[in-house]
């Protein structure tokens, strides 16, 4: 049911301002491909990301979400997003990392420890990918 009732703001004050609710959530919580993708073999949370600078060298990593918060519970398990995305563009056979295939053909992605990675695809069994 629609207008069932006299509104308290107009119509056009309400549109701006869920149109600047979207704008303010994209600048709060930018999204990565990686997010809620790749979740904790121990705890089941998702892992996040974190960047830091390392002799004038910036790295982006990706960590148990409740190790970051507590470190305790979980493994110390980092996983680079630049080895992260070689992995994935191999496991979906690309010649390099494609976000949008990415994200339409990988559900999830559970670290299951250091060297071993299990990925579960829409519509498809999972793979398992381990270092040689």
């Amino acid at each position: 049911m629609t207008d069932c009732h006299d509104p308290i703001i107009k119509r056009e004050l309400f549109e701006k301002v869920q149109i600047e609710l979207a704008r303010r959530q994209v600048l709060i919580n930018p999204r990565y491909c990686f997010s809620s993708k790749i979740k904790c073999r121990i705890c089941g949370k998702n892992f996040s990301r974190r960047s830091h600078k390392k002799n004038s060298h910036k790295a982006t990593l990706w960590q148990c979400t409740s190790r970051k918060k507590s470190k305790l519970g979980c493994e110390k398990i980092e996983l680079d997003e630049v080895e992260l995305k070689k992995i994935c563009a191999e496991i979906l056979a690309l010649p390099i990392f494609d976000e949008t295939t990415f994200a339409e053909e990988i559900k999830s992605i559970q670290v299951l420890d250091d060297a071993h990675l299990a990925f579960e695809f829409y519509g498809r069994d999972k793979k398992l990918w381990s270092i040689r």
